[in-house]
């Protein structure tokens, strides 16, 4: 049985983000579904996108569809700055059977578990090189069903 979709809460798209990345990932991370004051390393915070993050009219209607842009920041630490990058690497690549892959964890099923109606992962963009933690981001690109269907 699947997940009832979400309709347009930011918040239970952001657990259902949370959520399907905490079960595909096979590497220990702490995901946030909000923003933290303090993380443990890796992690990843699920956070909206800045400027434009939510469409509300993709499609005009009863059922009409929304966008939702959220964006995984991805932090990794390690002895050193490039050790650092090379795990995040890892979380980066996408395919081969990378247990470790954000965007295969997402891949597995793009709909969050009948959550949203669809979720994709855009591009990986690097934070500062040498830097320690060394960081990530990558945005969703996410459509939703405006109408919460029980």
């Amino acid at each position: 049985m699947t997940a009832p979709s979400a309709g347009g809460s930011i918040g239970l798209i952001r657990k259902a983000v949370k959520a399907q990345i905490e079960t595909n990932l096979n590497r220990e991370t702490t995901v946030y579904a909000y923003g933290q004051a303090e993380q443990a390393y890796p992690c990843i915070e699920i956070l909206p996108a800045q400027g434009e993050a939510v469409g509300y009219f993709k499609t005009f209607g009863d059922g009409g569809l929304g966008d939702l842009r959220l964006d995984l920041h991805i932090y990794t630490t390690a002895a050193d700055p490039v050790s650092a990058q090379i795990a995040l690497d890892d979380y980066l690549s996408i395919g081969g059977d990378n247990q470790s892959s954000v965007v295969d964890a997402i891949l597995v099923d793009r709909t969050l578990g009948g959550v949203v109606e669809d979720c994709v992962p855009l591009v990986a963009i690097y934070g500062p090189l040498g830097a320690n933690p060394a960081t990530a981001v990558i945005p969703l690109q996410i459509i939703f069903r405006k109408d919460a269907r029980a």
